[in-house]
């Protein structure tokens, strides 16, 4: 019999236990869900560009970023396509002879600004690229493509 005289299943483990227990998961996978931000609207995928600058790199490195590369991070999500690339020279605090300081331009160095168009939806306020990687503005990101890795930090969302 599945069910004893005693109301245990198997013998072993109450029905009333059981019933607690199956409560029990059901909240923490809810909770889980609702704060993880897996629970998003999935079925509302959209496309959001954001702008990501990459401070003081050297000019070469500069000339792998290329129009319609694929972006991921370092465990694989994809976060995106670059869309656009503007260089600009890149500034460095320079100490003058009388001990003041003077912000210069960098000859060897240029900072890169790109818009990159990623896909995600959005969850509680917050839009996830890929599903799982929240973009949040003022937050460094690593970037990997197919000719170059970096790091850069997210300027802006775009709407």
């Amino acid at each position: 019999m599945i069910i004893d005289k005693n109301g245990k299943i198997f013998g072993k483990i109450s029905i009333i236990d059981l019933f607690i227990l199956l409560v029990i998961i059901a909240a923490a996978a809810f909770l889980f869900l609702k704060f993880s931000g897996l629970a998003g609207d999935k079925a509302n995928i959209t496309e959001k560009s954001y702008t990501v600058m990459i401070n003081s790199i050297k000019e070469d490195t500069a000339s792998y970023l290329k129009t319609g590369e694929k972006l991921y991070d370092d465990k694989g999500s994809f976060l995106g396509v670059i869309e656009d690339i503007k260089l600009q020279p890149s500034e460095v605090v320079k100490t003058l002879d009388n001990g003041n300081y003077v912000v210069a331009e960098n000859p060897e160095r240029v900072d890169a600004v790109l818009t990159i168009k990623g896909k995600g939806f959005t969850s509680g306020g917050i839009f996830y690229l890929d599903g799982k990687v929240s973009l949040l503005v003022g937050t460094e990101r690593f970037f990997k493509g197919n000719r170059v890795d970096f790091e850069g930090n997210i300027l802006k969302i775009n709407d």
